[in-house]
C-alpha cells in the first residue's frame, strides 16, 4: 500500500516537466546547505566541540547524536554533498525513479544533522522542510507548492504587521548610510509586497504576475546585505514554481490528480500551518522574546531583542558567577530563555558532585529595541532542586513577561 502510493508521487513527477525541473532547484538548496555548513565555524563547533550541545526542547539527550571526531563530522558532511551530486546527476539522466527514493534520503541525512544541536536551527531550513514533504508525499505537488510558498509570504508579513519594531526599521540591524524614513518606507514596502501582492502568484501568467515575482528576487537579493546570502539563495530555489508553472502549465500533468480527497489534503495542510504560526500568540503576548511555541512556526526577522544574564553557583559558604558557556547563536534566537535554561541545567549537571554545591541561579533580562529598560523575564533562584521543565508546546511559568 504504502509502495504503491510512493509509485502514484513519482509518476505524478515523471509526467510534469515543471516538476522535474523543479527538483534541480530543491536540490541546489542542498549544494547550498552543504557550502554554508561546511564554510560555518559554529556549524564545525556544534557537530563536535562543543562542551555540551543545546538540545532540541523535545529532545533533551541529544549527546547521542553527535559525531565522536571531527573527521567523522566532516567525512558525513562531504557524504551529505556527493549523496546530493548522485541525485542530481540521475536526474539529468531522466532516472527519476532512482532520484526521488535518493532526495527522500538526502532530505533524512540533511534534517538528521540539524537534531544535533537547536541553534542550527532557521527558517532557511523550515520552509525547504515543508516544502520537500510536499514534493515527496502530498499529490497534485505543483498548486500545492505554491500556495504554501505565497502561504509562507503571507505569514512572515503579517507577523511583522504585529510588530512595532519593524514598522519602525528598528528591527534591522545595520542600516548602514540609509535614511531613518526610508528604511520605514522599505520595511512597510515589504509587509505590502508579501501580505498583499504575493497573491499576484497564484494567477495565471500576466505583466502583474512577472513583476511581483521580479519585486521577491529584487527583495532577496537586497536582503542579502542584512541577513547573508544562505537565506535568499535558498529561497531564490523554492520561487522558480510560478515561473515554470506559467511557462509549461499544471496541465502539462498526465498524472494529476483531480478527486476532492486532494483538495481536502491542501486546505488541511495549509489550516496547520496557520495554526502553528498563531499557536505561540496564545502560550505568551510576545513570542518572539520568550520562544515559548516557536518550535512549530517560522521564526522571522521580527524583533530585535537585547539580553543580559546572569548565572551564580551557589556553595555552602560563597557564591561564584559563571558564564553560560553559550557560543554565539542566530540573531533571532540568542536571547531565548530556553538557551539560558539549557546551560543552567547543564551547569547543575556538571556541578552536583563538589561536595559543598548547593544551587544554581539564573537571571535573564531582555528588551526589545524599541524598549525603554530591561525586564527580567526569568529569574531562578533553585535551579537544580527546583525541577524546572522547558515545555516546548505550551506555558512555562517560570518565565515572567
Amino acid at each position: 500500500m504504502i509502495l504503491n502510493y510512493l509509485n502514484r508521487q513519482i509518476e505524478e513527477i515523471q509526467h510534469s516537466r515543471v516538476l522535474r525541473i523543479y527538483g534541480f532547484f530543491l536540490v541546489v538548496v542542498h549544494f547550498l546547505t552543504f557550502y554554508f555548513w561546511n564554510h560555518n565555524v559554529a556549524f564545525d563547533f556544534y557537530m563536535n566541540n562543543a562542551p555540551s550541545p543545546l538540545c532540541w526542547s523535545f529532545m533533551e539527550d541529544c549527546s547521542f547524536w553527535r559525531f565522536p571526531n571531527r573527521t567523522a563530522a566532516m567525512v558525513s558532511l562531504w557524504a551529505y554533498l556527493g549523496l546530493a551530486i548522485a541525485i542530481f546527476i540521475l536526474m539529468l539522466k531522466g532516472r527519476v525513479r532512482l532520484a526521488y527514493f535518493g532526495l527522500i534520503a538526502l532530505f533524512l541525512v540533511k534534517y538528521g544533522f540539524l537534531l544535533i544541536d537547536y541553534r542550527l536551527m532557521g527558517n532557511y531550513h523550515y520552509m525547504p522542510f515543508i516544502i520537500g514533504i510536499v514534493y515527496l508525499f502530498f499529490p497534485r505537488k505543483e498548486i500545492f507548492i505554491k500556495v504554501l510558498i505565497v502561504t509562507f509570504y503571507c505569514a512572515a508579513g503579517l507577523l511583522k504587521l504585529r510588530n512595532l519594531e519593524w514598522m519602525t526599521g528598528g528591527a534591522i540591524y545595520d542600516v548602514g548610510t540609509w535614511p531613518s524614513w526610508l528604511v520605514v518606507i522599505a520595511c512597510s514596502a515589504v509587509i505590502y509586497l508579501e501580505v498583499g501582492l504575493s497573491w499576484f502568484l497564484l494567477g495565471r501568467r500576466s505583466w502583474m504576475a512577472w513583476t511581483v515575482f521580479g519585486f521577491f528576487i529584487l527583495f532577496h537579493a537586497s536582503s542579502w546585505y542584512w541577513v547573508g546570502y544562505y537565506y535568499p539563495t535558498t529561497m531564490s530555489c523554492l520561487l522558480p514554481i510560478f515561473p515554470l508553472s506559467w511557462i509549461w502549465g499544471e496541465a502539462s500533468s498526465k498524472a494529476e490528480v483531480k478527486n476532492q480527497d486532494t483538495h481536502w489534503a491542501l486546505v488541511t495542510v495549509v489550516l496547520l500551518f496557520w495554526a502553528a504560526q498563531f499557536y505561540p500568540l496564545l502560550l505568551s503576548k510576545d513570542a518572539a522574546v520568550t520562544g515559548e511555541g516557536r518550535v512549530l512556526s517560522l521564526n522571522m526577522y521580527d524583533a530585535r531583542v537585547e539580553c543580559d544574564h546572569i548565572m551564580i553557583a551557589e556553595y555552602k559558604d560563597r557564591y561564584e558567577e559563571f558564564a553560560s558557556g553559550l557560543q554565539p547563536s542566530a540573531m533571532r534566537i540568542r536571547c531565548e530563555p530556553y538557551l539560558y535554561f539549557s546551560r543552567a541545567k547543564a551547569a547543575c549537571e556538571s556541578l552536583k558532585d563538589q561536595p559543598d554545591f548547593k544551587n544554581v541561579r539564573l537571571s535573564l533580562m531582555v528588551r526589545r529595541q524599541t524598549d525603554a529598560e530591561f525586564k527580567e523575564i526569568v529569574n531562578i533562584k533553585d535551579f537544580c532542586t527546583g525541577n524546572y521543565q522547558f515545555n516546548s508546546f505550551g506555558r512555562n511559568e517560570w518565565i515572567q513577561w
